[in-house]
């Protein structure tokens, strides 16, 4: 690459470390500024050496200059000196050991890397890496191994959280096919459990059959974790549709159990869907108790995912009670975290409240803004309440407040 360490280069080339180090500084550097030395770095005992090619084209025209047969071996070797080098950290370089193990033909070696890499993706919402990463080690792994179907999971809550809906059925159909063809009633549950979050996100009265199958299952596995995670669908499946003591029944029960079995992420997620419900019921304080709940705890496992899913909700629960400037950052602030993170359905819902919100407040060109950007959102991940909601605020809190009405009926034309 364009960045190298001395010592890896002394190993493949099988010269000494100082003899190296005496050639990069003298030779290369003074004499025809090849390479820049950017300093020193501990790895575990070693104190590493590091250095950069003055222009990229100097790398490639090295690096082209090889021949396929010797490029496929120095990949492979460099794979295994940095493995040596970096033995305590092989997760901070698991994209490097990847590269090198997939272009020296070393897939099996390459798997392992590329699987963990897509998972440190993931943790910071590098959103599109993941997709990547995830999708290069699908493509080494056998149709039939087990270990797709973790992959597969993995890859389509990415694509749910950026909402990429036909890519997160796609994975989610493969995680069906699959758990059915190794005979495993856990993965059969995870998937039903997949199929309930892209319907709750699509047609929401269509989850109803995989999300009352997961929990079927997951009770006859005695499985607390899954059986936690089913209730919470079927809670907010409840929601949904207008059954909110069946909801609330549900939601406090998985709460319960996530919390027993440490599935803290889970159990936030079910804490922000009980505040609908709750609010939904005429509780607005416990509502409100409820929703901080479910912040400190995202903010204690480091969640921000979830984090702005709560602060969002909380304004929401402020904008019910006519409290608009104590609402105004808290969305600001949901927006900016669902933005940092990549949730595109959360986004729109976000601007759907924060144009709500501006409206209140008089900042009507604001508002105006933040709805049609909700509505473009909602309209291109194809959610249909999405796009309702935020169609429903502009006629009444933009066309109507100016009095356009032929606007209006244009606008709702187009629709």
């Amino acid at each position: 690459g364009e960045e190298f360490t001395a010592q890896v280069v002394a190993r493949v080339q099988e010269v000494q470390e100082r003899r190296l180090l005496r050639q990069l500084s003298v030779d290369l550097e003074k004499r025809h500024r090849l390479v820049r030395e950017l300093g020193e770095e501990r790895a575990g005992r070693l104190l590493l050496s590091r250095y950069r090619f003055a222009h990229h084209l100097f790398q490639r025209y090295l690096y082209n200059s090889l021949g396929a047969g010797e490029r496929r071996l120095l990949h492979g070797e460099i794979g295994d000196a940095l493995e040596e080098l970096f033995e305590d950290r092989e997760e901070e370089i698991a994209v490097q050991l990847a590269y090198h193990y997939r272009r020296a033909g070393l897939e099996a070696r390459a798997l392992p890397h590329l699987v963990r890499a897509g998972h440190q993706a993931r943790a910071r919402f590098a959103n599109e890496d993941a997709v990547r990463t995830y999708s290069e080690a699908l493509d080494i792994m056998p149709r039939d191994d087990p270990r797709r179907f973790d992959l597969l999971a993995s890859r389509a809550a990415v694509y749910s959280l950026v909402a990429r809906r036909d890519e997160q059925r796609a994975d989610v159909e493969a995680m069906l096919d699959l758990a059915e063809r190794l005979a495993d009633e856990a993965r059969l549950c995870d998937a039903l459990l997949a199929l309930a979050d892209y319907r709750l996100a699509t047609q929401h009265l269509d989850a109803q059959e995989p999300a009352e199958r997961a929990l079927e299952i997951a009770r006859r596995l005695g499985d607390s974790l899954r059986e936690g995670t089913a209730l919470r669908r079927s809670g907010t499946l409840a929601t949904k549709k207008g059954a909110p003591q069946q909801s609330r029944d549900e939601l406090e029960a998985a709460v319960e159990i996530l919390l027993d079995v440490g599935a803290f992420r889970e159990a936030a997620i079910c804490l922000n869907e009980l505040t609908l419900t709750l609010a939904r019921l005429g509780e607005h304080g416990l509502a409100v108790a409820t929703t901080k709940r479910a912040v400190a705890l995202s903010r204690e496992i480091g969640d921000r995912q979830q984090e702005a899913t709560g602060l969002r909700r909380l304004a929401g629960l402020f904008l019910s009670q006519n409290q608009h400037a104590e609402a105004l950052p808290l969305a600001q602030r949901a927006l900016a975290l669902h933005r940092q993170v990549g949730d595109r359905s959360a986004e729109y819902s976000a601007l759907n409240v924060l144009g709500i919100i501006q409206a209140h407040l008089g900042a009507h060109e604001e508002a105006e803004t933040s709805l049609r950007q909700s509505l473009a959102i909602a309209e291109s991940t194809g959610s249909s309440e999405g796009t309702a909601y935020a169609a429903f605020n502009l006629v009444h809190f933009c066309y109507e407040h100016r009095g356009d009405f032929e606007g209006c009926l244009l606008f709702l034309d187009l629709r």
